[in-house]
């Protein structure tokens, strides 16, 4: 199938019509399906082998994988997760705990203690949980919030990427979200997509 670049006004629908899709998902609902989430990224291999992670701090519309985060796993891992500087840039600190190492950072996102929490060495990393608005799993194109922070931090992995060590990078979505969107030049594809209804990889 061939895809066209999405417009800004492309784009902006398709926000709309991810976050009614959302709307229509209850607190519990998404719950449920962030623990089957949960459930399913354990059992996943890249997740199983890998020792250093990048994941996230989710909004009240994301899935949240916090049940599997740090060691619950009962498998030693580091993770990093994203601050945001005034550019709007990503860097991912070291967490040890999501209760002590995380505090109000921009846009009223938690985000790891600048001081407290190391930078991550982004050159071991091996798997990143990406969130987003929505996401199509034959491309896997991303849709985001529309600030950039993801898709300038991604673009960074593409050298990476040519030499042949860039991480797994995995987009996190429920279902409901999960349909045709026409990447742009500048997106990096996702490898995979994890959902509540299983694990997609991506063309």
């Amino acid at each position: 199938m061939t895809h066209s670049p999405t417009s800004c006004f492309d784009k902006h629908n398709l926000r709309r019509k991810c976050f009614a899709a959302l709307r229509a998902l209850s607190t519990g609902e998404k719950a449920e399906k962030s623990a089957e989430m949960c459930r399913l990224l354990s059992d996943f291999p890249a997740f199983r082998s890998a020792g250093v992670l990048l994941s996230y701090v989710p909004l009240p519309s994301e899935p949240d994988l916090s049940a599997l985060t740090l060691h619950p796993s009962g498998l030693a891992k580091k993770w990093g997760f994203p601050a945001v500087d005034k550019e709007d840039s990503l860097s991912f600190r070291q967490v040890d705990s999501l209760e002590e190492n995380l505090c109000e950072g921009a846009f009223g996102i938690r985000e790891p203690v600048e001081g407290i929490c190391p930078n991550i060495d982004l050159e071991k990393v091996e798997l990143i949980l990406v969130p987003g608005v929505g996401f199509d799993p034959e491309t896997g194109a991303r849709l985001g919030r529309g600030k950039g922070c993801y898709d300038r931090f991604l673009a960074g992995l593409l050298e990476q990427r040519k030499a042949g060590s860039a991480p797994l990078i995995t987009g996190v979505a429920f279902s409901a979200l999960l349909g045709a969107l026409n990447p742009e030049p500048h997106d990096v594809p996702m490898d995979c997509l994890l959902a509540e209804d299983g694990i997609h990889w991506c063309v």
